[in-house]
């Protein structure tokens, strides 16, 4: 995988368990990779934080599908929250950003007959561990590319074992540092994934 690959694809292929052969964490993953949407428009200049709320700021140039589909929502719903777009299209995101990887040959997608959840196979393992390596590189340098700093701080609000590393309580404050200049997405999406877990658990 180059580095064109979006985030989206990049943190789908960072939820693989390579030992167990699937996919982990499903539940947190779909809103991780909303959020993963937001950052990678936020970061090639499609939209912009103003007052809390996203605003579409250039609309051309999107080659990306899936992108593209976001910003035209967010082209057509101004003013809406953060946390409005981490949530939405959340259960349709992962199925979208799943066919791409597909497409392209870096996952086999297996439906069973019966269940509704189609098995994920990833038949060449290193663009897997390349994207590994490249979040946890992020978490040493002092300087970590963006997109890498961004892919790490969205892997640890999704609890992808990828994120975890010793010293728990430096890792959080150096992660926190990383995600500060890409604003209120991650306040957005840990926000939303705590409520989700919360309304599944009955609120206890």
């Amino acid at each position: 995988m180059n580095g064109s690959a979006t985030l989206p694809r990049r943190l789908y292929l960072l939820a693989y368990d390579t030992r167990r052969q699937r996919i982990t964490h499903r539940f947190e993953l779909r809103y991780a990779l909303r959020a993963a949407i937001l950052i990678e428009l936020l970061l090639r200049g499609h939209i912009a934080d103003r007052d809390g709320t996203v605003l579409a700021e250039r609309t051309g140039g999107c080659d990306d599908p899936v992108l593209r589909a976001a910003l035209a929502e967010i082209e057509a719903a101004p003013g809406r929250s953060w946390k409005h777009w981490v949530r939405a299209g959340h259960r349709s995101v992962e199925r979208a950003v799943s066919d791409q990887l597909s497409a392209d040959g870096l996952i086999t997608v297996r439906h069973r007959l019966g269940l509704r959840r189609a098995r994920i196979t990833v038949p060449d393992l290193q663009p897997v561990l390349q994207i590994t390596n490249d979040v946890r590189r992020a978490l040493r340098e002092e300087h970590p590319d963006p997109a890498d700093a961004a892919l790490l701080a969205l892997a640890d609000a999704a609890g992808l074992p990828a994120a975890a590393t010793t010293g728990r309580r430096a890792r959080r404050q150096r992660i926190d540092r990383l995600a500060e200049p890409l604003g209120p997405v991650f306040p957005a999406l840990r926000a939303v994934i705590r409520g989700m877990r919360a309304a599944a658990s009955g609120g206890s």
